[in-house]
């Protein structure tokens, strides 16, 4: 094991970063280093550790191609909010076919577009109270969706904003009411 000390290379990500990883939310990254792991070669990974889960370590390919999707930039709080402002004005229509829902959201939460995820939540939060009145509930499908956008949007708010995960969904509803009384 080789720690980098000296970036050689211009790695996007460096040592004490936060980031998002997918899959696996707020994530410090701790250390730039080569590691041999099942004598497949040396690699240069990113070795990351969970903010939410500290018993977490996760050593990341520093050289992937997929780093655009897979590891994004921890954001502002002016860009949670510009997210917010944007979430709404998202003209994305609902899909009734639920199998059709399903990829469509799964591949809008892949593309890292954060106010498309806060857009999904929204959405499957209404429809949740929707079908609620009518003594139904989600398809799994969408339950499982839903609980993927909340973890999304509410580990990084609360991570941002320095609150509490309990205090993120009534901030985005202020917010969203602000929006439209300055509408």
């Amino acid at each position: 094991m080789e720690r980098i000390v000296e970036n050689k290379v211009d790695y996007p990500h460096k040592i004490n970063e936060y980031v998002v990883f997918k899959g696996n939310g707020i994530c410090q990254i701790v250390d730039i280093r080569r590691e041999n792991f099942n004598n497949i070669g040396e690699k240069v990974y990113y070795v990351m550790c969970s903010v939410y889960n500290q018993n977490t370590l996760l050593y990341v390919p520093a050289d992937s191609q997929e780093h655009d999707t897979h590891i994004l930039h921890v954001l502002s709080v002016e860009e949670i909010d510009a997210i917010i402002s944007s979430s709404e004005e998202l003209q994305n229509k609902w899909i009734e076919n639920s199998k059709v829902r399903a990829v469509q959201f799964e591949q809008m939460i892949n593309s890292g577009n954060r106010a498309e995820v806060l857009w999904i939540f929204k959405a499957l939060s209404l429809y949740k109270l929707e079908l609620k009145k009518h003594n139904k509930t989600l398809y799994a499908s969408d339950a499982r969706i839903l609980a993927q956008t909340e973890k999304i949007i509410i580990d990084e708010f609360a991570f941002v904003l320095k609150i509490s995960k309990s205090e993120v969904i009534p901030y985005i509803i202020e917010k969203v009411k602000m929006f439209h009384i300055n509408d």
